[in-house]
């Protein structure tokens, strides 16, 4: 999101993880990315209009999970399947690691 978001991932890394972390460049990532995952936001309409496949994850714990479903009742969360009225991408909330189901 930012550079201080950036070296708090930096730091968070396992030494020797190939990973590059980048800020500031989002266009430039999104252009390059095969597939993504997103949170939901304004960044999903950077996606739909490159015609990325996407996962958008919520990262939310499991009583805010449970009030959600209680209490929200829109049928999506995410402002690009909010804007077609469809699934365009599928929306994952969760307080656990889905990596399985991203991929």
């Amino acid at each position: 999101f930012n550079e201080r978001h950036a070296a708090e991932v930096r730091a968070a890394l396992p030494p020797g993880v190939p990973v590059d972390v980048h800020s500031g460049r989002t266009p430039e990532i999104i252009e390059l990315a095969d597939a993504c995952v997103a949170v939901s936001g304004s960044v999903g309409l950077e996606l739909m209009n490159r015609a990325k496949p996407t996962v958008v994850v919520f990262r939310v714990d499991r009583v805010g999970l449970w009030l959600i479903r209680q209490m929200v009742k829109v049928k999506y969360i995410s402002l690009v399947n909010l804007l077609a009225g469809e699934e365009l991408y599928p929306e994952l909330p969760t307080w656990k690691d889905e990596s399985d189901r991203i991929a």
